[in-house]
């Protein structure tokens, strides 16, 4: 132990002396030897033999991917570049990498290489091996989801072109819905496909960018929540259908006013349960109007916000014509508290407030 802590204070002489090797350590990525400390690069010296190799070999790896770029005159051969380097990479850590083009496994491949220059130990190297084998498996499943999407894509855009009828132009979109929903493993509402197509169509294009597994399953999140809020919408807007439809059979049927303003008011209480809201009671006429603002609103609303601004905008109709609520016996007490002798006054307003 005394011989070898010696050593290393006679290396540590000698080196700020007149300075270490190359071959005394290995140099980090973006670190130059002069930058490195003295204790790096004795350190470096005692890692253990396969771990020295697989650093070595790291390095020419890198040293030959930059090579390779600089001149490389072609895309195919920078193509290659990456090929070579994916492969150079596997090779270090002994690793077997599925059949993916290079330019997925390019990242897979630089995080291992980064992970293999740190490494000080075989358990470090086996980490390493680990997490490229996850990379890349992980890169498969983004992969197979972007051949999935661009096949739903120009299946559907191939389909609409096709398309000569409007129940050809309604297969399409069906099938859309169901092969992007498919591909993100996403259970999507029963609904007309028109409902959905614009939540697919944006799950699409977002799967074709996805990068990662984590991307995906952010595409098939949001999907999922577009087809809810869309599933919403449309419940929204085929009650307040319901509603018109039903208001245009009771007057149709209607004997005489008293009957048509019956039907009014049924409708106005129709379209605020549709929308989840309360009315104050105000004259038919008037009930009629605002009911059916609010149904052309809920018919041509496309969002959750928007059908809740409808029936915001049907309550603040209600209440602007709605008679003022009058407490008669606030008014009473308040009556009695000014004078308490003039009891019979105050009693006879009171009868007459709670007669109107």
């Amino acid at each position: 132990m005394t011989k070898r802590i010696v050593a290393v204070f006679g290396l540590l002489a000698l080196c700020i002396s007149i300075g270490c090797s190359a071959d005394a350590g290995q140099t980090p990525i973006g670190q130059t030897r002069s930058e490195l400390s003295i204790f790096d690069i004795i350190n470096s010296m005692f890692l253990p033999a396969p771990v020295k190799e697989a650093i070595t070999a790291a390095d020419a790896c890198i040293s030959e991917l930059a090579s390779c770029s600089s001149e490389a005159s072609k895309p195919s051969a920078l193509v290659q570049c990456d090929e070579d380097y994916v492969n150079c990479a596997a090779g270090v850590l002994d690793v077997t990498l599925p059949n993916l083009p290079a330019a997925e496994l390019t990242s897979c491949a630089e995080s291992a290489l980064k992970c293999t220059r740190a490494a000080t130990s075989a358990a470090a190297l086996t980490k390493c091996a680990t997490s490229l084998t996850t990379c890349a498996a992980e890169s498969v499943g983004v992969g197979e989801t972007v051949s999935e999407m661009l096949y739903c894509t120009t299946n559907s855009a191939n389909c609409a072109a096709a398309a000569k009828t409007a129940s050809a132009a309604t297969q399409c979109a069906e099938n859309e819905v169901a092969c992007v929903g498919g591909a993100l493993g996403v259970d999507l509402p029963e609904l007309p496909a028109a409902e959905l197509v614009a939540c697919v169509e944006d799950a699409a294009d977002c799967g074709l960018d996805a990068e990662t597994v984590s991307n995906v399953a952010e595409c098939a999140t949001d999907l999922t929540g577009c087809a809810a809020e869309a599933s919403q919408v449309f419940e929204v807007v085929a009650d307040v259908t319901e509603c018109t439809a039903t208001l245009a059979t009771c007057v149709a049927k209607a004997k005489n006013a008293t009957a048509v303003a019956t039907c009014a008011e049924a409708e106005a209480s129709c379209v605020a349960a549709s929308l989840d809201v309360t009315l104050p009671k105000i004259p038919a006429a008037e009930a009629t109007k605002c009911a059916e603002t609010a149904a052309d609103c809920a018919l041509d609303a496309e969002t959750v916000r928007q059908v809740a601004a409808c029936g915001t905008a049907l309550v603040s109709c209600a209440g602007a014509v709605a008679k003022p609520v009058v407490d008669c016996n606030a008014l009473f007490s308040k009556c009695i508290f000014a004078n308490p002798f003039n009891f019979l006054k105050c009693a006879a307003d009171n009868n007459a407030c709670l007669a109107k």
